[in-house]
């Protein structure tokens, strides 16, 4: 497995421990600087209806590797397990937009979209919203 493919996925696992394991309101929130090698931070965020999370970790890569790994749009399929596939559709100044067709457990049903991804290398962000789908 490549370098990027292995952060991202990675970033993945971070992702869905964030997901999972929502930080209780009132946890004291560990510095950043106080991160070793594995510790993984999630701030949870919940303003009705949206969650915003920021996860945090300690990645053994350049910034450049990590921001190549995040915006490899055509391969989120090899590393989310719901996701069956993943394209880059074109890109618009800092706005990547991309098409993931998910399949999700029953009773859900086979979902698609395009998201607006925008995108903030010199900050490290990327901000995920739908454009359309189902």
């Amino acid at each position: 497995m490549s370098r990027p493919r292995s952060l991202l996925k990675a970033l993945v696992t971070w992702f869905a421990i964030a997901l999972a394991v929502p930080a209780p309101a009132t946890a004291a929130t560990p510095s950043l600087g106080d991160l070793q090698q594995h510790d993984t931070i999630v701030n949870v965020t919940y303003t009705q209806p949206l969650y915003h999370l920021d996860v945090y970790g300690l990645i053994q890569a350049s910034p450049d590797e990590v921001w190549q790994a995040i915006t490899c749009y055509d391969h989120y399929d090899q590393f989310l397990p719901l996701v069956t596939k993943s394209r880059l559709r074109k890109r618009d100044g800092n706005v990547a937009y991309q098409y993931v067709r998910m399949n999700p457990p029953w009773p859900f049903h086979v979902q698609w979209m395009v998201n607006a991804n925008q995108e903030n290398k010199a900050t490290g962000s990327l901000n995920f919203s739908e454009a359309s789908g189902n």
